[in-house]
């Protein structure tokens, strides 16, 4: 179905972006997923989907002030 409010090039952009996106997306998932398999040691038949990070912090930075007077809004 050809969408009329939009160029022919505008809707061959948005195809090729929406299936760049989906194959960075798979790739992206794949390296992570190898990734997490080789360190772990999880067998290539099972697919880590999610982990969540425990411990502590190598090193207890102090925290950043980021407050700057540029960043207020005054209105008078």
């Amino acid at each position: 179905m050809k969408d009329e409010s939009i160029s022919t090039e505008e809707q061959v952009t948005n195809a090729l972006y929406r299936d760049y996106s989906e194959f960075k997306k798979v790739l992206y998932d794949d390296i992570c997923a190898n990734a997490a398999r080789q360190v772990l040691g999880i067998p290539q038949k099972l697919v880590p989907y999610s982990m969540i990070a425990i411990g502590y912090p190598a090193e207890n930075p102090a925290p950043k002030d980021k407050y700057t007077e540029d960043n207020v809004i005054r209105i008078e």
